[in-house]
């Protein structure tokens, strides 16, 4: 099997319809790696855990296909930059892959195309 495969095999993925703003995802949730969000009613945000030593590799691919904003926070900053560097917002078609190094949270953004 080659390597391609195996992450396909591997990767798992869990649709969440969100309707509430400020729900914080859990650990099960983050284990599916792949979280495609469909915002509902409104502008949405989902809160990262912070990050710690116990989650390092920790990775969460992202992508929204509702119609509303969804913003991926996080409360120490990306990269811990602080409050300035907190959030990360996809609108519809945008995709960002996260990653957890054992004490930051990083992101790769890929807008859709305009």
């Amino acid at each position: 099997m080659n390597i391609a495969q195996k992450f396909k095999d591997q990767l798992g993925y869990i649709e969440k319809t969100v309707a509430n703003t400020g729900e914080t995802l859990t650990a099960e949730e983050l284990d599916f790696n792949c979280i495609r969000v469909n915002t509902v009613g409104g502008a949405t945000a989902l809160i990262l855990k912070p990050a710690e030593a116990a989650m390092q590799g920790q990775l969460a691919f992202f992508t929204n296909y509702g119609a509303y904003a969804l913003t991926v926070v996080c409360a120490a900053g990306f990269g811990g930059v602080g409050s300035g560097g907190d959030t990360l917002t996809l609108v519809r078609g945008d995709m960002a892959l996260v990653m957890c190094d054992g004490t930051y949270w990083t992101f790769l953004h890929n807008a859709a195309a305009g």
